[in-house]
């Protein structure tokens, strides 16, 4: 595997891990508006891309 392809996975392993924070913090403060709706949607959507990306991403480097 290429250091680009890992290094991809494990940014959005990481990304994966952290985008629920950005939209917990929408649902917590109610979401009102047409806008924050579509922002949901987008964290949400991008949450959903980025696991599946960093799915395979290994912390060791056994298969390097």
């Amino acid at each position: 595997m290429s250091a680009v392809v890992a290094q991809l996975r494990m940014a959005c392993f990481w990304l994966a891990v952290v985008l629920p924070f950005a939209y917990l913090s929408l649902l917590v403060s109610g979401i009102d508006s047409t806008a924050e709706v579509q922002a949901f949607l987008v964290l949400l959507g991008l949450n959903l891309g980025t696991l599946v990306v960093g799915h395979g991403h290994r912390s060791d480097r056994s298969d390097d």
